[in-house]
């Protein structure tokens, strides 16, 4: 994650397989505005708690007011600009780093349904959007201190928000009722974590809050390609 004004501060020498890869910046009224260039190779998220900006990916340039919430996904190119005096977090995350994170259960497959998909500055409460803001200060804090449990400590600050995007951009029905192609994602992603601990396909539809029945019918609706055949195979 980039700044135009200054580079993102992160970590002393925190665990390399977290820390190499996450970043985290707390800005606070800046006198300038404060802005990041993202190129796709991590998802991308901002709080913003006061302040105003514009964000822009691909051809699309959308002006965002605080307090709000932004997101990225890995894969979407774009700049982010906070104007002058803003105040609120950034954060900078790979997609493994993400996955590990995720939540199991019923939820799964609507979360990651959830963030597969930009959110360009929805509306937060002020205390929600401070609550938040306050998240990504103690993940920006435990990459300095590089103390034990530093990856613990991130991952489930990571699953909270996750947890906080699905739930302000899903609605009832569509928490319910995950699209196949969603149930599909998130059932190759949990055979990439579990390839080797055998699962059965009960265990899958357990973990990703469907049955049996509709997981089968959700791949058969989507055509999975062949990457994903192939993994399918080991189940």
């Amino acid at each position: 994650m980039g700044s135009a004004n200054a580079p993102l501060v992160t970590t002393t020498h925190p665990p390399r397989q977290v820390s190499e890869a996450v970043e985290a910046r707390i800005f606070l009224g800046a006198l300038a505005q404060s802005a990041w260039t993202f190129r796709g190779t991590r998802n991308r998220a901002f709080v913003l708690v006061c302040g105003s900006g514009h964000i822009r990916l691909g051809s699309h340039e959308v002006p965002i007011n605080g307090p709000a919430i932004i997101w990225a996904p890995s894969g979407e190119t774009g700049t982010i600009v906070f104007d002058a005096g803003s105040e609120g977090a950034a954060l900078a995350v790979p997609d493994v780093i993400l996955g590990s994170a995720m939540p199991s259960g019923a939820v799964f497959a609507q979360v990651r349904e959830a963030i597969s998909r930009p959110i360009l500055g929805v509306r937060l409460g002020t205390l929600e959007a401070r609550r938040l803001s306050g998240a990504f200060a103690i993940i920006e804090q435990e990459l300095k201190a590089d103390e034990a449990g530093t990856q613990e400590v991130i991952r489930h600050h990571l699953a909270l928000l996750l947890l906080a995007i699905w739930r302000l951009t899903s609605s009832t029905v569509e928490r319910q009722q995950p699209s196949p192609r969603a149930i599909v994602r998130g059932f190759v992603h949990l055979i990439e974590l579990h390839i080797r601990d055998h699962w059965t396909v009960d265990h899958y539809a357990n973990a990703l809050g469907v049955t049996a029945d509709r997981l089968n019918s959700a791949i058969r609706a989507v055509r999975p390609n062949e990457h994903q055949w192939s993994l399918f195979t080991h189940v």
